[in-house]
């Protein structure tokens, strides 16, 4: 991601500097999502705010859609899933139903933040599921989500099946954010079936994994 930052920056000053007024927030949104992923949220949610309001303005449903689901992760990490559903809802009217959509793991994750797991579950549903028309790493985000919803409702077997999944779905990477997303649905099923001390033991590998 630091690459990634570095770029986007780059590109920002350079819309600006050559007055292209289109490509600026896009850049802008761009970073926001970079500083999202690294934990920057104060710059992440200044850079977002900016690139939705540009978005709005101009017309540019691609650039609302990625803003406002920036937003919601952002609102997500916060603790703000009240906000983060409302974001991901407005990406939900924008781009509706594709398979390549965020929508359906980011308003599931909302709903089981706000108590709401089946509501959670009917939505990943909607969505197919790990769809894999997604990214690779929002299909593993998708993944986690459904591991989470799963164990929520009690359906711990399910839950470990899908978190088998996991190293699959993240295409053989097995560091940084993939290894501590892994780990996590992996601690989650652990946890859930009694194995405290090594339910811990996993999260904790996943965390240093990804630094």
């Amino acid at each position: 991601f630091e690459p990634a930052l570095r770029a986007a920056e780059r590109g920002l000053a350079l819309a600006r500097q050559t007055r292209q007024g289109l490509l600026a927030p896009s850049f802008l949104a761009l970073r926001g999502f970079v500083e999202e992923e690294l934990g920057l949220l104060d710059a992440a949610e200044e850079a977002q705010n900016e690139a939705l309001e540009s978005a709005l303005i101009s017309g540019n449903d691609h650039l609302a859609y990625w803003s406002a689901m920036v937003a919601a992760w952002i609102a997500l990490a916060r603790g703000r899933p009240e906000d983060a559903l409302s974001h991901a809802e407005t990406g939900w009217k924008l781009a509706g139903v594709t398979p390549w959509s965020q929508v359906g793991w980011t308003v599931a994750e909302a709903r089981l933040s706000l108590g709401d797991p089946r509501g959670a579950l009917a939505v990943l549903e909607t969505f197919g599921g790990v769809n894999p028309g997604l990214w690779t790493l929002d299909r593993l985000k998708a993944l986690d989500v459904l591991v989470r919803v799963l164990l929520a409702l009690d359906r711990v077997e399910d839950a470990a099946e899908l978190a088998g999944r996991a190293p699959a779905e993240s295409g053989g990477r097995r560091t940084g954010v993939f290894a501590a997303i892994n780990a996590r649905a992996q601690a989650g099923v652990l946890s859930a079936r009694g194995a405290a001390a090594e339910a811990a033991r996993v999260a904790l590998a996943g965390a240093v994994a990804a630094e």
